[in-house]
């Protein structure tokens, strides 16, 4: 990935044109917020978006510019209308990218749109050039408390971290490096998030203010997390949210048995087998994280299988569904993968 460019004052960002679809988006200060103006042409069976039902729609309009009505159940809109206009107000410091729904959503992912952005107030924020609507994050630099750090192909260009973190952080992109088939461009913030603690998108990762107390858990817990799903997630798609997130903490887990002693790895790991034990509501998550660490030492037995693995299905070129992960897994291990999700093995949980 290159490394994504800032674009100038009231500059258009689109995508390759996908299908007929359009989505327009219009940023423009006001008094104590934002003014969103969308413009979205649906050519699809049903315009329905995922959209947060606590905000206040000004006006809906057909291509007639015609008011038209719509429907809101829970976090759905839903317009009876192929070209549809909508303007609303969003108040304080702007955050526009998922996990928030503060712009609707398409909710059938399966059809493309061709996406561009005017903001008349460039100076007062931070985005990325995205290509798809879901992975478009819009931040204020209100919410920025500082950089972090940028990686410019895979090379670590500026920092304020310590001499000692950047020194790790450079053993990890080296380890980063050998997995992914493309070049690691991104710039890292702290930042006033609260959705979560840390958040990755394509050329950007957001880090929560709150987890920079101890820096080095900072780093290992959740910046190589969110540097995983540069590749693992953004890069390399999964429908699958489960899937996703267990491979790339069993990345994480991976690198920390590489870098520290069995000790401390035991002990990362024993979090996942505690988790499951529990049985709490992330059981299957965690559990997840460990069938795929017993899948790498019992079948594949080297990082470079790991790779391969990784190289194929990214030259897929769609999205890795549970169903065909299963299906590769068989055919090249003889594993059961969904089965080893379901079930119970020793050899799964044992952490000794």
């Amino acid at each position: 990935m290159n490394c994504l460019p800032l674009l100038k004052k009231n500059a258009k960002m689109s995508s390759l044109h996908v299908n007929s679809s359009r989505y327009n988006l219009n940023l423009e200060r006001i008094c104590k917020g934002w003014l969103i103006k969308l413009e979205i042409d649906c050519r699809v069976p049903s315009c329905r978006f995922e959209f947060d039902k606590a905000i206040k729609i000004v006006e809906v309009m057909n291509e007639k510019m015609e008011r038209i009505d719509y429907n809101r159940d829970e976090d759905i809109l839903c317009v009876d209308a192929n070209k549809i206009y909508i303007e609303y107000r969003l108040e304080g410091f702007l955050f526009l990218a998922k996990p928030a729904l503060n712009i609707p959503y398409p909710e059938n992912r399966e059809f493309g749109y061709e996406l561009s952005v005017e903001i008349n107030n460039f100076d007062e924020i931070i985005f990325n050039n995205a290509s798809n609507i879901y992975n478009l994050i819009i931040i204020d630099k209100g919410l920025i408390r500082s950089e972090v750090c940028e990686i410019r192909n895979n090379i670590l260009i500026k920092s304020k971290l310590s001499k000692q973190l950047n020194g790790k952080l450079i053993n990890f992109l080296q380890f980063y490096n050998y997995f992914s088939d493309s070049q690691l461009n991104v710039r890292v913030y702290e930042a006033n998030v609260e959705y979560a603690l840390g958040l990755s998108y394509p050329g950007l990762i957001l880090l929560n203010t709150k987890i920079f107390k101890n820096q080095l858990f900072m780093l290992y817990k959740y910046l190589i997390h969110e540097l995983v799903h540069q590749y693992i997630g953004l890069k390399l798609k999964f429908s699958n949210e489960l899937l996703c997130e267990s491979i790339t903490e069993f990345m994480q887990l991976l690198y920390i048995r590489e870098c520290f002693d069995d000790n401390v790895y035991k002990a990362y790991k024993k979090s996942y087998v505690r988790a499951v034990e529990l049985c709490n509501d992330e059981h299957l998550f965690n559990k997840g994280v460990l069938v795929w660490e017993y899948i790498f030492d019992f079948h594949m037995q080297n990082k470079m299988n790991l790779r391969n693995l990784f190289i194929y299905l990214y030259g897929l070129k769609k999205e890795i569904t549970m169903e065909l992960m299963n299906q590769l897994l068989k055919e090249q291990y003889n594993i059961d993968y969904l089965a080893l999700l379901r079930g119970c093995n020793n050899k799964i949980l044992n952490v000794n």
